[in-house]
């Protein structure tokens, strides 16, 4: 398939992942291209001048992660997804370091795959593994939640899953591709950074949300939330960021936890949420 590196397009394996680009450690963002539009594009490019700043590399240095430069994408999306034949994709840029404050950039698409309705969560025995420095970076080769995600596919061949990680002291951390949020009551809760979640973007951007709309989020250590009426699974390639969670199962198929029957109130904050997320929208083609 053909990839963006440094300027210049070339050839690499069809579904080339994050540690076949680069063994060692790398930066990375994914998001989602729809309609020729990003949502909050401007949260990936943050996360990630925080990890390029640990390494020594000057945002401005970078040849497409950059606010300033979101024009230059342009004509390399249009190469790529003509190439491969496709109209919406998930992006992803890496950004491999080579030397003290020098590095690679790159870019490949792949298909984006449709937003399911609501998720069945399985809790997994993969624990979540410590970051390499703080704020955690999103950062490959992405070995621990490729682990997890092997664990999920060993459960289950369905599509409209997600499996969840603890960290060491059994507290809730995050889902192998996503991030979680819950509510019990009438108050919000995440898990705290010292769970070793990634924060990832539709999480910060949830939470940015309800912010500006009077409510409060809590940071939290603690096993699954048995207690919590709704579950919101939050992943930036979601169609609005975010879909509910269904219930929550262990490994051998017993429930742990559902949510309740009535998710009216989840299901407006959701459709309220997918509204702030679009009108923060930025074009790239």
């Amino acid at each position: 398939m053909l990839a963006w590196k440094n300027g210049a397009f070339c050839e690499v394996a069809d579904g080339i992942t994050v540690a076949q680009i680069h063994h060692g450690l790398s930066l990375f963002e994914t998001f989602a291209l729809r309609e020729g539009k990003v949502e909050c594009l401007e949260f990936h490019w943050q996360r990630l001048a925080l990890g390029c700043a640990h390494l020594g590399i000057q945002s401005d240095q970078r040849h497409l992660g950059h606010l300033s430069k979101t024009a230059q994408w342009s004509p390399v999306l249009q190469r790529l997804l003509s190439a491969a034949s496709l109209s919406k994709a998930i992006v992803r840029l890496v950004i491999v370091p080579t030397s003290k404050g020098c590095f690679d950039e790159w870019v490949t698409v792949r298909p984006l795959p449709d937003t399911p309705a609501n998720l069945d969560l399985f809790l997994l025995s993969t624990v979540r593994d410590e970051a390499e420095w703080m704020p955690r970076p999103k950062s490959g080769p992405w070995h621990n939640s490729a682990q997890a995600w092997r664990e999920l596919q060993s459960i289950t061949s369905r599509t409209d899953v997600e499996g969840v990680q603890c960290d060491s002291r059994g507290c809730v951390s995050e889902a192998t591709r996503s991030s979680l949020l819950w509510r019990e009551g009438n108050r919000w809760f995440a898990p705290a950074p010292s769970t070793q979640r990634l924060p990832g973007t539709a999480a910060l951007q949830f939470i940015d949300y309800l912010k500006h709309s009077g409510q409060s989020v809590t940071e939290v250590t603690q096993s699954f939330p048995l207690q919590a009426e709704s579950m919101v699974v939050l992943r930036s390639t979601f169609l609005g960021g975010a879909v509910l969670a269904s219930r929550c199962q262990r490994p051998t198929g017993e429930t742990l936890w559902k949510a309740d029957a009535n998710q009216s109130y989840a299901q407006k904050i959701l459709q309220e949420f997918a509204r702030w997320r679009n009108q923060r929208s930025l074009k790239l083609l």
